[in-house]
């Protein structure tokens, strides 16, 4: 297996399901693994069949992006019991590390070559009064900060808060495991910090629209550079 590269890097593609063509949705179905495939068709409504592909089509376009000698069809994937999905990996292939998520509207996936790594995009509605209702999630500082946005603020507050829980519990591999009401983050501008802060952990935070928020979450000993991208990866002849 070939060395880690010094720098840590990320990679992070966001797609909206939405916008694939037929086309593409067609070459995107071709990428599947049969079960997936079988998956995919077991969904009742045709958003959510949509937003399945789009998310396991972009995984795989995108570790074969920062992996080409890997065609997109060709990675096979594992699922340890309560565990977050892992790759097998090829032999001679780096150690490439991925987490994917998605909601109707929006799916994402990061890979990186080695940390840990968590992803995480939900929803943002116009009002939102649950936050009350999740108090078991929330912090002591969660919720301070929740009383201190203005009513109109609170909403997009607790789903920046949830998506970084939710990545960085994906990250640790614990997924709701983890005991959210114990996790605080302090909200930066786009760079947010655990509390207490950790120089191992990498967070970042941004609106792929008006109407979602987006989270990651890296473990890695150094700098981490994230690069950002929209779209689905060109479905090529290197890459199909």
């Amino acid at each position: 297996m070939r060395t880690n590269p010094e720098v840590a890097r990320a990679d992070v593609w966001v797609v909206d399901p939405r916008a694939m063509s037929p086309t593409v949705a067609a070459q995107c179905v071709e990428l599947l693994s049969t079960a997936e495939r079988q998956q995919m068709r077991g969904f009742h409504f045709e958003p959510d069949r949509r937003a399945y592909l789009a998310a396991h089509a972009l995984t795989r376009l995108a570790l074969s992006t920062r992996d080409p000698g890997v065609p997109p069809n060709a990675w096979l994937f594992t699922r340890p019991p309560q565990g977050r999905p892992e790759l097998v990996i090829p032999p001679g292939s780096l150690r490439w590390r991925f987490n994917l998520t998605h909601t109707r509207k929006q799916v994402a996936v990061i890979v990186t070559c080695g940390p840990d790594c968590g992803v995480d995009v939900e929803s943002v509605p116009p009002a939102f009064d649950g936050w009350e209702e999740n108090a078991g999630v929330l912090s002591a500082s969660d919720r301070a900060q929740l009383l201190a946005a203005p009513p109109e603020g609170r909403s997009e507050r607790f789903h920046r808060l949830w998506t970084l829980k939710e990545a960085y519990a994906k990250a640790l591999g614990l997924g709701l495991q983890l005991p959210f009401h114990h996790i605080s983050f302090e909200l930066g501008n786009g760079c947010p910090r655990l509390i207490p802060h950790s120089e191992e952990w990498h967070f970042e935070q941004w609106l792929p629209d008006p109407d979602h928020v987006l989270a990651t979450a890296i473990r890695a000993p150094g700098p981490v550079t994230v690069h950002r991208h929209v779209g689905m990866p060109e479905i090529g002849p290197g890459l199909g």
